[in-house]
């Protein structure tokens, strides 16, 4: 079976603290570096019948206490968030998998 990905897109893109080149010094301080919602569609690569619509909304680096926000920091929390879910969409591969092979 071929898996094709067709549609993806971020519905919804909240930056808590955007860095924004100033003149001055600023330091932006949040509690999280914003929030986001993905939407996928998986689709059988052979016939185009759609397997999977996944929709997930997640917080970036959502901590209890403020901290110094930067483009690097935002950055970083953005690609914590992308990985976790790209774990969680091949857990879920590999369930729907090993499913079908028993």
């Amino acid at each position: 079976m071929s898996l094709e990905l067709k549609d993806e897109s971020v519905l919804i893109l909240d930056v808590t603290a955007p860095d924004i080149n100033l003149a001055i010094n600023v330091k932006r301080y949040a509690s999280d570096a914003g929030q986001t919602t993905l939407f996928l569609e998986l689709y059988d690569g052979v016939s185009s019948e759609i397997l999977a619509r996944i929709v997930s909304t997640s917080v970036a680096g959502d901590e209890s206490c403020y901290h110094w926000a930067t483009r690097f920091s935002n950055r970083a929390d953005a690609k914590y968030m992308i990985r976790k879910w790209a774990k969680a969409l091949r857990t879920k591969y590999d369930e729907v998998h090993m499913l079908k092979t028993n």
